[in-house]
């Protein structure tokens, strides 16, 4: 007999049967039937896979409620397909008077301009940012237009500036980490609830001593649980690989701390490259954003690896500059920077290479 069975007529309540799962208690089952479905998807917010683009999609989205007393959340491929999954993958994708953006908009496009030739090329953006030395204080004294009034550049201005780049210190000027960054929710709704569980603090009149206190009780509090287990056997023994990329330009999750954690990774597994490979975003900042290009492959290239065995060696990107040019470039495997040649079409990836 023929299988009269359309889309829509399965897309019921009716066809469903809620899963017995232990520990779980299915409180509802709600679908609803989508046609001609049609969106697209930027590239800077599909992370790793690039855009995509989805035409007249007919689907059934199915809405399911449930509770999971005492229990946690499991993943039942086995159950829904009758195998367990041939690969896996994790996608991922950290006072006083505040100075005006602008001031500091003034300092790091100094920077920006003094370091930008390092690579080869004057495009406004820094390939290799540890050698880019710049020493904001050589601007003190000097003036430029800030929203509509002409101000100076204060000592204490390239202090603030100078203290975000080099990171927090304790009283003792001993560095207590290897992250930089400026002020963000997220940390800050860090101490308030999870260190000192007081979502009246004010940060604004915090003192060095305290600040030192609540560093260190965050590191008491919650080492079990952080990220910075450098013994990755179990996960490389297994056939596993890592592939990552990280922004030059990101605010919030500072490059150095990724770099210090696989410098460190390095240390103790000497071929270190035939598992675990990172590359440097240029000029991109928080994931997508900036002057840079954003990588779009990644996954793809991870997927390669894992499965065919082509190991990664550059990641392609690619972006439009101030004056409207296309250009295409690659992101280098860490340590090497991205350098141009010295010769040839700026804009084009064949006029550069990588270097240690």
């Amino acid at each position: 007999m023929a299988n009269n069975y359309t889309l829509g007529s399965l897309c019921s309540v009716e066809k469903l049967v809620a899963p017995d799962i232990f520990g779980t208690h299915v409180l509802n089952i709600s679908p609803s039937m989508v046609t001609n479905f049609t969106t697209s998807v930027l590239g800077y917010f599909n992370f790793h896979h690039g855009p995509v683009e989805v035409e007249n999609v007919d689907f059934c989205n199915i809405a399911a409620f449930y509770t999971h007393p005492g229990q946690d959340d499991m993943i039942l491929v086995k159950i829904v397909y009758g195998r367990k999954p041939k690969f896996s993958y994790f996608s991922g994708y950290l006072q006083g008077k505040y100075l005006a953006p602008c001031e500091l908009h003034k300092i790091d496009m100094a920077a920006a301009a003094a370091c930008d030739k390092q690579d080869g090329v004057c495009d406004g953006i820094v390939s290799n940012v540890s050698l880019c030395k710049f020493n904001p204080f050589t601007l003190v004294g000097t003036t430029f237009d800030c929203a509509g009034t002409r101000i100076e550049v204060s000592e204490a201005t390239d202090a603030v500036s100078n203290a975000t780049w080099s990171g927090p210190k304790s009283i003792n000027v001993d560095l207590l980490c290897t992250c930089t960054g400026v002020p963000f929710s997220v940390y800050t709704d860090w101490v308030s609830v999870s260190v000192e569980r007081n979502l009246n603090i004010c940060f604004t009149t915090l003192m060095h001593n305290k600040y030192n206190l609540i560093f260190k009780l965050s590191l008491i509090q919650y080492s079990h649980i952080n990220g910075e287990d450098i013994n990755l056997a179990l996960l490389f023994r297994r056939g596993g690989k890592v592939l990552g990329y990280h922004c030059t330009l990101d605010a919030l999750i500072p490059l150095q701390g990724t770099l210090d954690y696989y410098d460190s990774v390095a240390a103790i597994v000497p071929d270190i490259h035939d598992y675990y490979r990172i590359l440097e975003a240029p000029g991109v900042s928080h994931c997508y954003g900036g002057h840079g290009g954003q990588p779009q492959t990644s996954f793809d290239a991870l997927r390669a690896w894992v499965e065919n065995g082509t190991v990664p060696e550059t990641l392609p990107v690619s972006y439009t500059d101030k004056n409207g040019t296309l250009n295409s470039r690659f992101l280098c495997l860490y340590p090497k920077k991205v350098r141009y040649n010295g010769q040839g079409n700026t804009g084009l990836k064949i006029s550069y290479t990588c270097v240690a």
